[in-house]
């Protein structure tokens, strides 16, 4: 997907033609009209900076152990339903940025259709053929 100036610096939801103000040294945008906000700058993440040396080098902990990756997801998916869910409603949810598919694997295991989206070929293919979860 590229992205535009134009797309930086409209609302995606209202259109071009709305009031906008700026915070955190306009580095957000957000619309007048309807109250979404969105950053403004782009931030480069290649995905060869995401390669399987990042998860698994430089010493650190392997990030695909399940053990604690779930039990954080777990713990997110269980603060986040209370404060989205109406009674009885079927909620839909699309990470950004969902590395392994930990926290798509919790929601989904929690009744929530969800899926994600990430840069990282290494880390998409793990959730989709790991955790069989749909980044």
């Amino acid at each position: 997907m590229t992205t535009t100036r134009a797309d930086l610096t409209n609302c995606l939801v209202c259109g071009p033609r709305t009031r906008q103000t700026t915070v955190l040294d306009g580095g957000v945008r957000r619309c007048a009209s309807c109250g979404f906000a969105w950053t403004q700058r782009t931030f480069p993440a290649p995905a060869e900076l995401y390669d399987d040396g990042y998860y698994h080098g430089g010493g650190y902990e392997d990030y695909f152990l399940p053990g604690p990756r779930r039990f954080e997801a777990g713990r997110r998916v269980r603060w986040l339903l209370p404060q989205v869910r109406p009674s009885g409603a079927r909620l839909s949810l699309l990470e950004a940025g969902s590395a392994g598919g930990f926290f798509v694997e919790a929601a989904r295991r929690a009744g929530v259709d969800a899926s994600g989206v990430e840069v990282s070929e290494v880390a998409s293919r793990f959730a989709r053929e790991r955790l069989g979860v749909p980044v």
